[in-house]
């Protein structure tokens, strides 16, 4: 309130000096202020009445709101319509024309505004958008993403109410893309109805997103060009869950009264007061604000306001405001003194009184408890001797006094910060250590402040030095005031803060100098977040494009009276989301600590929703992941413990690689290369990073290496002892990401010509030596010789030769990295599309999904010590579905089907994997089940294949019948009066389709429909997509070809494209002869067939348990018809076996004996059934062999006989052949033989014979070529 006073009055003067002579738009003006003050009031104390309401119901001064969840009998508050109307894609808003009026804040409307961002507006003008709604879920929504989403309404027959849906539309902005379906009911009588049928997550879950959503109401008045949003209700996210239905019920408020005396004796929240001007009941912050500003309505609430009143009173009216007015300028600027000083720290005004009041030692907070030590030996304790070097590094840096200046450093900790991880801060000089991660620092929020607001003091112009010292488990900054200008006998201030670790804080004044009765310093935390910049033409030098947000603090500013030389403050975190390492930990802290804690198993994390996820969280799609409740938690792995004694040492296996430590000199000779006894000619000597400094040579592999389960090919051999294997080089590639370290540093060879880095590859292996290196910061160690070796299998191989004992320690303790990163272990990452802060921009950066840090055996490398690493299987390593999905499940692997890739996430093929939106439930399988039947072609060959040619049918003058309804797909299924083999199953029925396919099935195969679909077994004369005409038939019926016992069908006149038609013929044989005869085909159009996707074969799939066993032979029409006429041409499939397995025979008890007998190898015998099954082929045969043994000795005498016939008619149709061997061949070799004169045979499709012989006149056109 204090502050709104003294902002009016600084308004009202500014105007009076710059207005002149215009006193009635001083008099508007100063009307809105006075409104603006008195809406500033009622707010402020409706805030420190209110209070927070944890329920599901709420009553406001406009609206009463309640949240029910609704699990059972929800299909009585969900009703499926069939009168919706859709709203059309790519419109920003639509207009409905109401028929009835609805009341939103009592103002009357008859059109509303539907936004497919989630939300209605009475109103199109931008400015008032954002305080103008009714939002079920106001966020940056896509109903249109996909054939499943929409935005449609409809109004119900009694033209009573509005309902609006929003079906399966998704969030742009977040990174899972899962749906929400929920919609709106509006009444004409202004109640508001939100039912929410399914949500992606928990929106209590939303994390950083959480500041973009709006859920609830809001009105706003326009007055003078400004927008007031005068009242809005939120509704509690945390509420809303999938079958939950919100209700906004309008309350009476002044705008509902239609008298005078209902108006001045209304017993509401609001202050009301009848306006004669206009007659209506106004509280002056309604819709109705612009006619009362203009009709200056006099603020009147007793019943004489309703009577006739005499003209003086208007005068005394007027007089009593005016000096309100001015007993309230006068309070203004007497409380302007202490307001002025929380403008920029916005704390309360600390009053004298205040200040000596009693403050306990110790505060708890969610995140911290706050201890004050006033004992001075105890402060000491904390305090950080700052010239001691034996331990850390210090550095000094003299900071202007300036608050906007700051020096950037980063943590050699992960530090935790309200639950939040900090890699960097900036030490400002101002008294306080800022949190924030990018360059834009602000003294708001993301503070740690020992004494923050030194510089607001009139004695501002100081020199402050800031010293910190680093360790790898502590930051220590020392703030000292050095100097004062134009101010004498001042006592300097010298204080620390410690950041520990664990996340602990040490606050240690060791002189506070004489500012204990100044209001103007700040002692605690502060964390929040920022909102996105604003840019424009219109932004002011001096102004902030930035809006800062605190979300958690801790103040002690209370302390500061207790505070003297040696007193310190210890501030110990608190268990927090962040801190739990594994699920159930996670999902109990909500019973121990009061945090809404989710579990993100892919990324190991837990966080609260008011916790800042951090990369990973996003990167790892946790909102998608994530888990709330300890009964969902997946299953721990627990290692078996075994007793193995080894020289070797094992540490825990990893994620990605199981690494061991060779300590055995013996067992480090089969790994190590020698290099001086190799072949000089096998050696590559790498000249650039031999002879510089920071230098890297490329190299290209002779094989694929397999690096955490992708295939790397060139790599980047560094002078700094390690390998590079990054997708593309940068400097941050090179040294933060997908790396390979034997040691890491900053390595030099170039010291000495002995000193050397070279390759020796094998043809399975690749070895990089580094020789004698030195390092540039501690060359007193001595030089050290190691090798890395990369094995084609994954395997990987570090030797050490030379290192000088305890080396590889001092090294790792020592602050080397400065100049360059020290580090043992490997690492890889991916690339994935981030969004710049403030700018919401999206661009790529570098993810480390995975860093195996081997600095713990660190201790026990030595000269003639090797560690190796094994790759373990990864997600990427599958190759199907079956196999990916039977992994281990610690594993977390998804298979997805549009990328044909299995996956958890984690590798780099991130950002495809994201595209795809392979993450979601929806579309990423997760169990064998879902897994689709993989096919494999079967490499045996069934059937042999011939061509040849004849002008008249092959099937012959036969008894055929018409198939119904040609013009419109169809199909219709024929038993056969025989039983045929097809890729030695025995086939009962077919299948007729329209699109030129033969199905084909066995006994038992027949669906309840009749007309089982044609899948995986089927003939294709010409497969594809046929139309037909008045003058199109498909005919079927018995035919005989070439004496067989055969069912014909024939497609006339099926048209493939335009104009163009084709007739043919398909004939299957109760011997498994199958023809394919083309009667009418032009030879250009079979040249378009590929282009037209027209195929042509035999396909047989046998469904295996987790693939599709298929076998094909296909015919390549088009490459026949560029060497042969199509027009007649003849395709004949003969089978290589007489095997022909039913399901009755399979099931059989004499099934092996038939498959060995007929040499089936299509199908495997089953176990008997009961009944047994029976091969009724087998059963014949042995009938024969039995008769035959029963008819005695005459049908032997019989049988001699006849076999002496035989061999005499076997050598005279010899001797005919010899006498006719140089004649032209006749018409039975035209039939029969392949090797007459002009014939070979057909083997790749490309040697098709003599074409002369083919088209022959004269002849039948039999000839036949084997393919």
């Amino acid at each position: 309130i204090v502050y709104c006073s003294y902002c009016l009055i600084h308004f009202y003067k500014r105007l009076h000096i710059s207005s002149g002579r215009m006193p009635a738009i001083q008099l508007a003006f100063f009307t809105f202020l006075v409104f603006s003050f008195s809406v500033c009031s009622a707010d402020a104390v409706k805030k420190t009445t209110k209070g927070v309401k944890d329920t599901a119901e709420d009553d406001d001064v406009y609206y009463q709101y309640k949240v029910e969840n609704i699990p059972i009998h929800w299909d009585q508050y969900w009703i499926e319509t069939k009168s919706s109307i859709p709203i059309p894609a790519g419109v920003s808003n639509f207009s409905v024309e109401l028929p009835f009026s609805f009341n939103f804040y009592a103002h009357p409307f008859n059109k509303i505004f539907i936004f497919p961002s989630g939300y209605i507006s009475t109103t199109i003008e931008k400015d008032e958008l954002s305080t103008k709604y009714i939002a079920p879920m106001k966020a940056n929504l896509d109903p249109y993403h996909d054939e499943s989403s929409g935005l449609s309404y409809w109004i119900d027959k009694r033209n009573s109410s509005i309902t609006v849906e929003w079906k399966n539309a998704i969030v742009k902005d977040l990174a899972s893309r899962v749906p929400f379906t929920f919609r709106v009911k509006i009444w004409s009588g202004g109640l508001i109805e939100f039912t929410y049928q399914y949500l992606g997550f928990d929106l209590a879950h939303l994390l950083p997103f959480d500041k973009d959503f709006k859920i609830g109401i809001s009105d706003s008045v326009n007055s003078f060009g400004m927008v007031f949003n005068y009242h809005s209700v939120d509704i509690p996210r945390d509420m809303i869950k999938d079958k939950t239905k919100v209700t906004l019920r309008p309350l009476p408020t002044c705008t509902t009264r239609t008298s005078c005396d209902e108006c001045v004796q209304a017993n509401l929240n609001f202050h009301c007061f009848w306006c004669p001007s206009i007659k209506k009941c106004l509280s002056g912050i309604d819709f109705h604000r612009p006619e009362y500003v203009s009709e200056n309505c006099p603020k009147a609430d007793s019943k004489s306001v309703c009577k006739p009143k005499p003209a003086f009173l208007k005068n005394k009216v007027k007089k009593k405001t005016t000096s309100k007015t001015k007993s309230l300028e006068t309070f203004t600027e007497s409380a302007n003194i202490s307001s002025s000083s929380i403008a920029t720290s916005e704390l309360l005004p600390t009053s004298p009184s205040i200040s000596h009041m009693a403050v306990d030692l110790e505060q708890h907070h969610l995140y911290y408890n706050a201890t004050l030590l006033v004992d001075e030996e105890e402060a000491k304790k904390l305090w950080v001797d700052m010239e001691d070097t034996t331990s850390g590094r210090l550095n000094s840096n003299s900071v202007s006094v300036s608050k906007k200046q700051a020096h950037m450093f980063k943590l050699p900790f992960p530090f935790s910060f309200f639950g939040n991880i900090k890699n960097q801060i900036s030490l400002t000089g101002d008294g306080f250590i800022s949190t924030m991660s990018s360059w834009m620092i602000h003294d708001k929020t993301h503070f740690i402040a020992p004494l923050k607001g030194l510089f607001d003091h009139k004695f501002s112009a100081m020199t402050t030095s800031v010293n910190y010292k680093a360790t790898s488990r502590s930051l220590t900054v020392q703030w000292d005031t050095t100097k004062y200008y134009n101010v004498k006998n001042q006592v300097p201030f010298v204080f620390q803060t410690t950041l520990h670790s664990n996340g602990d804080i040490d606050f240690v004044y060791k002189n506070l100098g004489n500012m204990k009765n100044s209001d103007k310093e700040f002692i605690g935390l502060s964390e929040g977040y920022s909102e996105e910049m604003r840019l424009g033409f219109l932004l002011k030098s001096n102004s902030n494009p930035i809006k800062y947000h605190e979300s958690h603090n801790v103040n002690l500013t209370d302390m500061k009276v207790h505070l003297t030389n040696w007193t310190a403050v210890q501030i110990k975190a608190l268990p927090t989301c962040s801190n739990q390492k594994n699920c159930g930990d996670c999902l109990s802290m909500p019973e121990i600590s009061g945090f809404k804690c989710g579990w993100c198993s892919s990324a190991n994390l837990c966080r609260d929703n008011n916790e800042d996820p951090g990369e990973d969280w996003i990167v790892r799609n946790c909102y998608s992941n994530m888990v709330h409740q300890e009964d969902q938690c997946p299953k721990e792995k627990v290692k078996p413990l075994t007793n193995q004694d080894f020289e070797d040492l094992k540490p825990d296996d990893h994620k990605y690689y199981k690494s061991v430590m060779i300590k055995s000199e013996d067992s480090w000779a089969r790994y190590f290369k020698d290099f001086s006894k190799l072949n000089s000619t096998l050696v590559t000597d790498l000249w650039k990073t031999s002879n510089n400094f920071l230098t890297a040579d490329p190299y290209t592999l002779s094989f694929m290496f397999p690096f955490y389960g992708h295939p790397i090919k060139d790599i980047m051999v560094l002078s700094g002892g390690f390998i590079s294997l990054a997708s593309s080089f940068s400097k941050s590639s090179l040294l933060e990401h997908e790396y390979i370290a034997p040691i890491m540093a900053d390595l030099d060879a170039s010291y000495s010509k002995q000193a050397r880095v070279q390759i020796y590859e094998q043809d399975n292996a690749v070895t990089i030596n580094w020789s004698k290196m030195k390092l540039v910061s501690k060359p007193e160690l001595g030089s050290l010789s190691f090798q890395l070796t990369l094995m084609s299998n994954g395997n990987i191989i570090i030797c050490y030769q030379d290192i000088p004992v305890g080396s590889i320690i001092k090294i790792l303790s020592s602050d080397l990295d400065f100049l360059h990163p020290v580090k043992i272990g490997l690492s890889d990452s991916f690339v994935y599309d981030a969004k710049k802060a403030f700018t919401n921009k999206t661009s790529t950066a570098l993810y480390k999904y995975h860093d195996l840090d081997l600095k713990s055996y660190a201790p026990h490398i030595q000269s003639r010590t090797a560690i190796l690493l094994e790759p373990l299987p990864t997600c990427n390593s599958f190759s199907s579905c079956s196999t990916c999905l039977r992994a281990d499940p610690q594993l977390n692997c998804v298979w997805c089907p549009g990328l044909q890739l299995c996956s958890d996430g984690m590798d780099r093929k991130h950002q495809e994997w994201n595209a795809k939106h392979c993450y979601l439930t929806n579309i990423g399988l997760r169990s064998v089940e879902q897994c689709p039947l993989e096919i494999v072609t079967a490499s045996q060959q069934y059937y042999h294949q011939t061509v040849y040619h004849t002008h008249q049918s092959i099937l012959g003058d036969y008894h055929s019948t018409s198939l119904q309804n040609v013009q419109d797909t169809n199909y219709e299924h024929v038993e056969l009066p025989f039983k045929f083999p097809y890729f030695e199953e025995e086939v009962t029925s077919i299948i007729i389709s329209t699109h030129g396919v033969l199905g084909v099935s066995g006994q038992g195969e027949k669906s309840s429909s009749g007309a089982e679909p044609v899948m995986y077994k089927y003939i294709a004369p010409f497969k594809g997509t046929l139309k037909f005409d008045k003058d199109g038939t498909i005919r079927h019926g018995e035919a005989e070809i070439d004496g067989g016992k055969c069912y014909g069908v024939e497609w006339v006149n099926a048209l493939v494209y335009e104009n163009e038609s084709i007739s043919f013929q398909c004939g299957v044989c109760k011997d498994g002869t199958i023809y394919f005869h083309y009667t009418d085909i032009a030879q250009y159009a079979a040249l378009e067939l590929e282009n037209l996707g027209i195929t042509t074969g035999l396909w047989h799939g046998v469904t295996r348990e987790e693939f599709v066993d298929l076998a094909v032979v296909t015919v390549d029409i088009p490459r026949l018809a560029a060497n042969l006429t199509l027009a007649g041409l003849v395709v004949r499939f003969s089978p290589l076996t007489l095997c022909s397995l039913s399901s009755s025979c399979l099931s059989s008890p004499e099934c092996q004996h038939y498959v060995s007998t007929h040499n089936c190898s299509r199908f495997s015998c089953q176990e008997p059934s009961d009944p047994p099954g029976f091969c009724p082929r087998h059963e014949q045969a042995q009938a024969k062999s039995v008769q035959h043994k029963s008819a005695g000795g005459g049908v032997a005498v019989l049988g001699v006989v006849g076999g002496v016939l035989l061999v005499v008619l076997i050598v005279g149709v010899l001797l005919y052949g010899v006498r006719r061997m140089d004649g032209r061949p006749g018409p039975w070799q035209a039939i029969h033989s392949i090797f007459q004169p002009g014939y070979h045979i057909f083997r790749s499709g490309e040697d098709v014979g003599s074409a002369d012989g083919l088209q022959e006149e004269g002849r039948r056109g039999e000839e036949e070529i084997i393919l």
